[in-house]
């Protein structure tokens, strides 16, 4: 069984006044399993929405992994850390493989 990890580290500008970093942590067990750990915070600027170098964050967690009968799940967790939202996002999708 192959055990992969990985981290990346992200900085950027977008469009208009958003500088935005992204830490991104795999760990993959073979086939079966792959788990990411994500981090972003950006400081955004925007007249129509009212920000002006606010922090936007948050963390999260992704994951996809064979279930029974051959099923391909996929999860996502994500929660904002600083900003104007509060509350947990959950995503979960089932997908069946057919030969």
């Amino acid at each position: 069984m192959k055990v992969a990890d990985r981290l990346d580290i992200a900085f950027g500008e977008r469009a208009g006044a958003l500088h935005q970093l992204r830490l991104v942590g795999q760990l993959e067990l073979g086939n079966l399993l792959r788990l990411d750990g994500v981090a972003d915070a950006a400081w955004a600027t925007d007249e129509t929405s009212g920000l002006d170098q606010e922090l936007l964050a948050g963390v999260g967690l992704q994951g996809t992994f064979i279930g029974p009968w051959d099923t391909l799940v996929q999860i996502d967790l994500g929660t904002p850390v600083a900003g104007p939202d509060d509350g947990i996002v959950a995503y979960v999708v089932f997908l069946k493989l057919f030969d």
